[in-house]
């Protein structure tokens, strides 16, 4: 009967949510590391994206999951409120990154402006 109820499918899909965004974010950040002496501006804004989703999962998903499967909210009003305010402030952080890739990507396209390449307004004979 439990393994019916929508609770339980609403908190599968959050874990399998969970563990491809773990696995997925925590791997651009180890490449990232691994790469970190050549990354240029806007893919270090890609790694905040990374940053910013990997703590989200990590802080916040787990709370969320548990109290599917328990089909209640775990916690009092502070866990309620700690919640909300961090899934809150992390998904500003994010969607504020992904405008600053897309306002940068824009005028790379549109305007032909180069990023952090040295020798600009240079040229060879």
């Amino acid at each position: 009967m439990l393994l019916c109820s929508p609770d339980f499918y609403n908190g599968l899909i959050k874990f399998l949510h969970m563990l491809l965004s773990v696995l997925g974010n925590g791997l651009v950040l180890a490449i990232s590391y691994r790469r970190r002496k050549k990354i240029v501006g806007s893919e270090l804004l890609c790694v905040n994206l990374a940053l910013v989703d990997f703590l989200c999962c990590i802080f916040f998903y787990p709370l969320s999951i548990i109290s599917s499967f328990s089909h209640a909210w775990l916690g009092c009003h502070a866990t309620c409120i700690y919640y909300g305010l961090g899934c809150f402030t992390f998904g500003l952080c994010g969607m504020f990154t992904i405008a600053a890739i897309s306002v940068i990507r824009y005028l790379k396209t549109c305007y032909q402006i180069v990023y952090g390449e040295e020798g600009q307004g240079t040229e060879d004979p």
